[in-house]
């Protein structure tokens, strides 16, 4: 396993105990923040946005092909591969045909150009390009909303009103893009967004859409809609990891996500186009129920 830290053992147990996803989320953040702060003192260690990401698609492809434990998340990977970069979307049914798509842009802290001053690191490519504009655009077209997914370590003094205070969990952090858009960072280093960024694990305990006027940056409006399970789940566009066996849209095997994994450390710029869906469903998944 790549959770290799004693922070994201402690998390993951707790998930192998009590299946609460949220203790899964937690190792993925804890995961991140041991390994940002073991690239700031070895400088050389190379690590991106990229590699988190595919770590965490990869993490989460091995915990449903193991089928230990009923899971309420679902795997999905962009049929045409080739088009799309390397981002993410998470998708959260808050009940039956009532889906939230998050389409997530990925950005790290640079831990190791401060080494000497943590406080001082910055995500020196937040603003990159267009990518901000990109993700906005991409987020109104499908009527989703817009965050950033930052992957930090820091020596900077967190607060949280979270269940689980750690600050372990800051390695895998949420904020609104259109918060940052209107309200655009002067460094920008963590102490800028945090906050309004949370940990990722509050995604897992989001339950009403009318927070995303402020859950993660206070803003007046959005275009994110409740989305049926049909426009979700029948969507073509996507082919999933080991569906469901009532599932009945095309799906793809094992080996060949492992096979888009494998290919996905190329980077190809283009609009935001994300590859891979993780969609956190309601009802957990049933044991042994998985097309394999």
């Amino acid at each position: 396993m790549l959770l290799s830290s004693k922070k994201a053992q402690e998390y993951y147990k707790k998930f192998e105990e009590t299946h609460d996803i949220i203790h899964w989320f937690a190792s993925l953040s804890a995961y991140v923040w041991d390994e940002m702060e073991f690239a700031r003192q070895d400088p050389e260690v190379k690590i991106d946005e990229r590699k988190f990401t595919i770590d965490i698609v990869t993490q989460t492809m091995n915990l449903i092909k193991r089928d230990e434990i009923p899971l309420p998340i679902r795997l999905f990977h962009a049929h045409n591969e080739r088009e799309n970069g390397n981002d993410i979307e998470i998708i959260l049914q808050l009940e039956k045909d009532k889906n939230i798509i998050f389409p997530c842009q990925a950005k790290r802290l640079y831990v190791e150009n401060a080494r000497r001053d943590n406080l001082k690191a910055k995500y020196e490519k937040l603003n990159y390009k267009s990518q901000k504009n990109d993700l906005i655009t991409y987020a109104e077209k499908i009527k989703g909303f817009p965050l950033y997914l930052l992957y930090n370590y820091s020596e900077y003094e967190f607060s949280t009103n979270y269940t689980f205070p750690d600050k372990e969990l800051y390695g895998c952090t949420l904020a609104s893009a259109l918060y940052l858009n209107q309200n655009p960072p002067q460094s920008p280093i963590v102490a800028d967004l945090h906050p309004p960024a949370k940990p990722l694990t509050s995604i897992v305990k989001f339950k009403n859409i009318l927070s995303l006027n402020s859950l993660w940056g206070s803003i007046e409006k959005h275009s994110a809609i409740l989305h049926t399970d049909k426009a979700i789940f029948g969507d073509n566009k996507w082919e999933e990891y080991c569906p469901p066996s009532s599932h009945k849209t095309r799906y793809v095997s094992s080996k060949r996500l492992e096979d888009v994994l494998s290919k996905s450390i190329i980077n190809i710029e283009r609009p935001f186009n994300p590859k891979y869906r993780i969609v956190l469903t309601v009802e957990e998944i049933p044991l042994f129920s998985r097309k394999k």
